[in-house]
């Protein structure tokens, strides 16, 4: 890439030219270009077209990028709703990936499509998403294809502005206030890639003569000559191409009609000789009203700089001697004598131009001192402005300029005119005519030396009221730091019209985030701009995203987040992108709750697939949001166990203890929590990382006495994390790893133990009854049989299948809660941080839960020996149950062991009978 291709936005980027250039077009210089004192006053579709690359340089001083209209090039065309992306990402999507994105736009994105500035959005989206992978060319290519949408939305508006007549007043102004936003937008595009573009091309760089003979030659064959070698020098050639802007900008207003070349009361004329108007004294009502539509109409030309048309207008209305005062105007210039030998086109070439310029603009601006343009006759106003738009003379072309854009071309082009007019003068021969009128026409000019910053100062503090506040639009404020080559203030400026905006309708919020992102990442995208600060570059892309989640945007979230930095000064841990990736999530769960809560993951996956699209690190994203998610939850507060179930509860073996915890149900947030998890879940992120977070969470569960909660969340662990932890088995884990793993199977043990008593008991409510006829006289013996038939039926077969499965079911319940208690339950010191007296609280609201049900089951069973045996484990010194009891459930023990005492006593001798 050319060292020189971004010296427009660098402070060292001066392009290199000749010192005796420098010393000529001094008025121009760094030592001029101060920073702008901008202060914030009042802040803040599209047509097909084809990228060329010419193969043969038709210049050898142009290497030109071409953007134009043509047919027979390479299209790369701007995505329309009917037309088909190209898609210049080199990744190849999956198939998962695109099904992801097919089912999110289907249920998601359909009614979002129809909205305007959304739709504005998703085009930017689309070219920037095309064009980021390509060469270094893409930021000129992009500048271009913006200004493109921006024009098709500007034609659009203009549409349905003029149709908009019969609305309210606010509801039109709203339509004209957007397409003039928009149009400004278009404007500040076509100057991002005009000024691109010119960095692109090769200019050749040569000095401008110093010899006297030559000097001499080329004034008397070429003044076009001298100007384009004035070009090397950046500076000018900048100033010339914003003219040229401004110029091509004012084409759009012009609505030139052919009016015919007859006066509107011709007719009426009885004389035809040259004095007849003088004749019939003052000139008809209608042709004076014609005359100053002509001659502003000739003034809108020129405006746009457009000089041979302006002089075929007027050859049309039959004024040829102001198509010849305008002619005047060209730059001489004889190709025949400049003709390479061999060159037959320039051969052959006529000679055009002024070749006394000097005496020329002399006399226009003796006829601007005249007495007869002084009057203020409308027609003089315009006359005055057009010649003095010639010969430099600021004061009559202000008089006729009606906005900012005006003003600023006024400017410009006096500050052209004399620096071309300087420099001309040294090349007048001593012995032409010329020579006697150049010192009146620089001295007339002299006050038109004005750099960059002075003339957009000057626009800030002008007279007229509607000048002043367009400047302080911030698509003109962008403007003249661009112009002044001030992007580290640009940056702090959008990122300060960004955080303080003017104004807070979404329409401005919408089109100044849009284009403040897109001219960041436009600008950064050579890959020779390398930002002092990443800071500003990084807010303002940040707030953008904001912006898309809150507008639904949500596909086009990673896409936006990859050109953030990876590092951030406050964010040591993560990957910065990550981080701003997952706060966009939370935010997004957060308005889509009832999808989230519904457990739909729709949007989940085509975030996941987006964000793997955009290679960004969904491992970590996943963690964070799963880690914000429950950082959003209410705090826990530790509750004391207590239990409210004295002994003669447990006597009742159809009495169920976990009840009590099932109390609480499941609120909305304890969802949002659960599916969280979720993003844990997924194939790239480690188990160890998600049980990790999801221990904390049961926990929480427990301390809260949300059983059901609980459940629901370690039947998602167990489907999605258990197939993971059997793939990894005899992978080498770390201490912390064994740790979590160690925990998430104690609550695993935890909950089979409470779901075994819970069959158990449900088995036991379940217990099939016979309603017996004892004490019955039957009315025959064929009753009797058939009552006798049917309890031997239900005794020997329903009851006795009951029992068996109650059994079954018994066995397995004690040997599970045996086996709870005998594995040392939350053994760890110390679990993620977690001091030991909330390990110590989580085991007094699980253990003696858990050993009361134990009783509960073996008192049923009659086992009382080993109800004893139980009463030994709580006393163990070894196990030391009895830490995690308060005094109000030993005292409950200790009857319930009485009871199982007598029982046992009482059973004894019935055993020794048996």
């Amino acid at each position: 890439m050319n060292k020189h291709f971004f010296k427009l936005f660098s402070s060292e980027g001066q392009a290199t030219s000749s010192s005796a250039s420098n010393k000529r077009l001094g008025g121009l210089e760094e030592d001029e270009r101060q920073p702008l004192d901008l202060t914030n006053e009042e802040n803040m579709q599209d047509e097909d077209f084809i990228i060329t690359q010419n193969d043969q340089e038709e210049d050898e001083r142009s290497d030109t990028l071409r953007i134009d209209d043509g047919e027979d090039n390479e299209k790369i065309q701007l995505v329309n709703e009917d037309e088909s992306v190209v898609n210049n990402n080199p990744m190849e999507d999956d198939d998962d990936r695109e099904k992801a994105f097919e089912i999110y736009e289907k249920n998601y994105r359909s009614h979002e499509i129809k909205n305007s500035n959304t739709a504005l959005d998703a085009k930017f989206y689309e070219i920037m998403e095309q064009n980021c992978y390509q060469s270094e060319t893409s930021h000129i290519i992009l500048s271009k294809r913006y200004e493109k949408i921006c024009e098709r939305k500007v034609q659009e508006l203009e549409e349905i502005y003029k149709k908009t007549y019969f609305l309210p007043d606010e509801q039109h102004f709203k339509v004209k206030e957007e397409y003039y936003t928009l149009k400004l937008e278009k404007y500040t595009w076509g100057l991002i890639y005009t000024l691109f573009e010119d960095e692109k091309r090769m200019v050749r760089q040569y000095e401008l003569p110093e010899q006297t003979d030559y000097k001499d030659f080329l004034w008397r064959n070429s003044h076009r000559e001298i100007v384009d070698r004035m070009k090397t020098n950046s500076e000018f050639r900048k100033l010339c191409l914003i003219v040229e802007w401004l110029e091509k900008n004012a084409r759009e207003r012009i609505d030139i009609e052919n009016e015919g070349n007859w006066m509107y009361t011709s007719r009426k004329d009885r004389q035809i000789d040259p004095d007849t108007v003088y004749k019939q004294n003052t000139l008809n009502e209608d042709d004076l009203r014609q005359e100053r539509l002509i001659v502003k109409k000739t003034w809108a030309l020129v405006r746009s700089g457009q000089m041979k048309d302006a002089q075929m207008f007027c050859r049309k209305h039959d004024q040829f001697w102001r198509a010849a005062t305008i002619a005047g105007s060209e730059l001489y210039h004889n190709p025949r004598l400049l003709s390479k030998e061999g060159n037959v086109e320039e051969e052959n070439s006529e000679t055009v131009g002024n070749q006394n310029r000097f005496v020329y603009l002399n006399t226009l601006i003796s006829m601007l001192k005249s007495e007869d343009y002084m009057t203020n006759d409308e027609i003089h106003h315009y006359e005055k402005a057009i010649y003095g738009s010639i010969c430099g003379d600021l004061p009559s072309m202000l008089a006729v300029c009606n906005d900012w854009e005006d003003y600023l071309w006024a400017y410009c082009k006096a500050t052209m005119n004399y620096f071309i007019n300087r420099q001309l003068a040294e090349f007048v021969p001593s012995d032409s005519e010329d020579k006697k009128y150049v010192a009146d026409v620089i001295s007339f000019t002299n006050s038109n030396n004005r750099s960059f910053h002075e003339i957009l100062q000057s626009l800030r503090v002008s007279n007229n009221e509607k000048v002043k506040e367009e400047a302080v639009h911030y698509q003109h404020v962008v403007q003249a730091y661009i112009i002044c080559n001030q992007v580290p203030e640009l940056i702090k400026y959008l990122l300060d019209s960004i955080i303080h905006p003017a104004e807070k309708s979404m329409s401005y919020i919408s089109h100044f985030l849009r284009f403040s992102s897109h001219f960041i990442l436009t600008l950064s995208m050579g890959g020779d701009v390398v930002f002092t600060n990443d800071r500003g570059k990084d807010a303002i892309l940040v707030k953008y995203i904001h912006y898309l989640v809150n507008t639904k945007q949500y596909e086009h979230i990673a896409f936006y987040t990859r050109f953030i930095s990876e590092k951030h000064e406050t964010m040591n841990n993560y990957d910065y992108r990550s981080i701003i990736f997952a706060e966009a999530i939370v935010s997004i769960e957060q308005l889509e709750k009832e999808k989230t809560i519904s457990g739909d993951n729709v949007l989940r996956r085509m975030l996941i697939a987006s964000a793997k699209k955009n290679q960004l690190n969904v491992s970590e994203i996943a963690s964070i949001v799963a880690e914000k998610s429950l950082q959003s939850a209410e705090s826990i507060n530790a509750m004391p166990h207590v239990n409210l179930l004295d002994s003669h509860f447990f006597l009742d073996p159809n009495n169920n203890p976990f009840n009590k915890l099932r109390e609480k149900h499941t609120t909305e947030l304890d969802i949002k929590k659960i599916n969280s998890i979720d993003w844990l879940c997924i194939e790239d992120i480690s188990p160890y990382e998600c049980l990790a977070q999801s221990n904390s969470l049961l926990r929480e569960f427990i301390q809260l006495g949300k059983l059901e909660a609980f459940e629901m969340l370690l039947n998602k662990l167990q489907e999605a994390i258990d197939p993971k932890l059997e793939n990894q088995y005899d992978t080498p884990i770390e201490k912390e790893q064994q740790q979590s793993l160690q925990e998430y199977h104690d609550w695993k043990l935890y909950k089979e133990t409470m779901l075994s008593y819970d069959k158990w008991s449900n088995q036991l409510r379940q217990k099939p009854q016979f309603k017996t006829m004892e004490n019955v006289t039957f009315k025959s013996q064929a009753d009797k049989i058939k009552y006798e038939t049917e309890l031997n039926t239900f005794t020997n077969t329903t009851l006795k299948k009951w029992a068996q499965e109650n059994d079954l079911l018994l066995e397995d319940a004690v040997k599970k809660h045996f086996k709870f208690l005998e594995r040392r339950f939350l053994d760890q010191e110390q679990i993620n941080d977690n001091p030991p007296h909330l390990i110590h609280e989580l085991k007094q609201r699980c253990i003696p839960d858990v050993v009361f049900c134990l009783y509960q089951l073996l008192s049923f069973s009659e086992k009382y020996e080993e109800c004893m045996q139980l009463a030994d484990q709580v006393a163990s010194d070894s196990l030391s149950l009895f830490e995690y009891f308060s005094k109000e459930q030993l005292l409950e023990f200790l009857k319930l062991m009485g009871v199982c005492e007598l029982n046992a006593i009482v059973q004894e001798p019935l055993l020794l009978q048996q």
